[in-house]
């Protein structure tokens, strides 16, 4: 698919989701998902959201499958300005099928792409990730437990 159909077609989706959305080769996340309500560690450096280690100190990074068609993952990062609950998560939903989306053809259409063999390719082979905003779960004073625990078994 050509770079300025996916470029619309992803600013566009920024828009409807008010958040930043990135993409990730569905055959990573194959390799990377959870069965269904088993969380499993995973390796950020191989997806779009490596750059969040970059600028922070990675504790933990989990995959939560919860039921078709909810997924996320939820990396957990260090931040001593957050004193005295310096361990933040970030979570972003992992959108496994975009062209089911009831609003599909009208994205389609309003990121002025087409709905076209390349586009449905593209969106087969990659898997959309968007940044939850913070909620309540977002400080911690340290790593919960039960992500310890799935740390601790993948070790």
């Amino acid at each position: 698919m050509g770079s300025d159909k996916k470029f619309k077609f992803q600013h566009y989706l920024n828009k409807v989701e008010g958040r930043r959305f990135l993409w990730m080769s569905r055959d990573e996340w194959e390799a990377a998902k959870p069965l269904f309500g088993k969380p499993v560690k995973i390796d950020i450096s191989k997806t779009p959201m490596a750059n969040v280690a970059k600028d922070a100190s990675i504790l933990a990074t989990v995959a939560v499958h919860s039921s078709v068609g909810n997924a996320r993952i939820d990396i957990y990062r260090y931040d001593k300005q957050d004193q005295p609950t310096p361990v933040n998560k970030d979570s972003y939903i992992v959108m496994e099928n975009i062209i089911d989306r009831p609003d599909y053809h009208q994205l389609v259409i309003k990121s002025s792409t087409s709905d076209s063999p390349e586009l449905r390719g593209f969106l087969k082979s990659n898997v959309g990730l968007v940044k939850t905003g913070y909620s309540d779960d977002h400080w911690f004073t340290e790593l919960p437990s039960s992500v310890l625990c799935v740390i601790e078994k993948s070790s």
